[in-house]
């Protein structure tokens, strides 16, 4: 094991003990999500080696979007569970992701480095995680103010929210991977706007996946049929676009994101039961 992967794993595990703090001690949330990102930003240092000069670390921070967002929206995921055992489970491999993110962070860091297929393929499959998660617990949080009043959140602020998740996640993507960002602009702001709009289309749906026979069960229980959508919708809209800007879309690269995107989308809707049911 060398030193790089030796430091992965010391992140990973502070992250996990953290994790685990807040599944332990709900009560404590917000400090212990503190924590992890005092944490987050300390890799620059430890990991990354940046400098204490100011621009050097302003242009570090960039680093820093996938993995708050991924253990942010992982531990608010993790929390919105119901059964202990799952919680324990997802929280090991939420450490193994851990490890693998911060050994993948650390090729990529360096713009030689960048053409590495392997981190850059996982940094893409984190990336539509940390979407997943967030989004999971959002429509959670839309759907539970649906059938209770003491919880506010409006439609527009759940459209904003995945515009803007859409938007960092492109942008990190884009960055890690070299692309001129000026260029790439429209490009993130497409994805964002096609996120923004699948999001309003399908807040319609008010039900999760798997459905609960329950109405106002369904809206704590279970996975938002939404945050899986829009999933597949950045995996498909990010790979066309990427391919877009890096010259190398092809009609067989277009083919085969339609067939695999068509048929996630099929699975999801025929094994979902749509509500009200006639």
């Amino acid at each position: 094991m060398n030193s790089i992967q030796k430091k992965s794993l010391v992140i990973a595990l502070i992250l996990s003990l953290q994790q685990l703090l807040v599944v332990i001690y709900p009560n404590l949330l917000g400090w212990l999500l503190m924590t992890m990102l005092i944490t987050i930003i300390a890799t620059l240092r430890y990991f990354f080696k940046v400098k204490y000069v100011k621009k050097e670390i302003v242009e570090s921070l960039k680093f820093l979007l996938l993995p708050v967002l991924f253990n942010f929206g992982g531990i608010l995921y993790i929390q919105s569970l119901s059964v202990d055992i799952v919680r324990f489970a997802i929280l090991v491999i939420f450490g193994i992701i851990n490890y693998l993110l911060f050994v993948a962070l650390r090729r990529v860091f360096n713009l030689e480095d960048r053409a590495a297929k392997t981190q850059r393929n996982l940094l893409v499959s984190v990336s539509i995680l940390s979407i997943f998660f967030n989004l999971s617990v959002l429509f959670k949080l839309y759907i539970t103010s649906s059938v209770d009043s003491k919880i506010s959140l409006p439609l527009s602020a759940v459209v904003l929210i995945t515009g803007g998740i859409f938007f960092l996640i492109s942008y990190f993507l884009a960055w890690e991977n070299g692309i001129n960002q000026k260029k790439f602009l429209p490009y993130n702001i497409v994805i964002a706007l096609l996120g923004m709009e699948i999001a309003w289309v399908s807040s319609i749906w008010i039900i999760n996946y798997p459905i609960y026979v329950n109405f106002e069960k369904a809206s704590l229980l279970g996975t938002p049929l939404p945050a899986v959508i829009l999933s597949i919708i950045f995996y498909f809209s990010w790979g066309i676009v990427s391919h877009k800007a890096e010259k190398s879309l092809t009609k067989n690269v277009i083919i085969e994101y339609i067939v695999f995107t068509v048929l996630f989308l099929t699975i999801l809707f025929v094994s979902a039961k749509w509500l009200p049911q006639i």
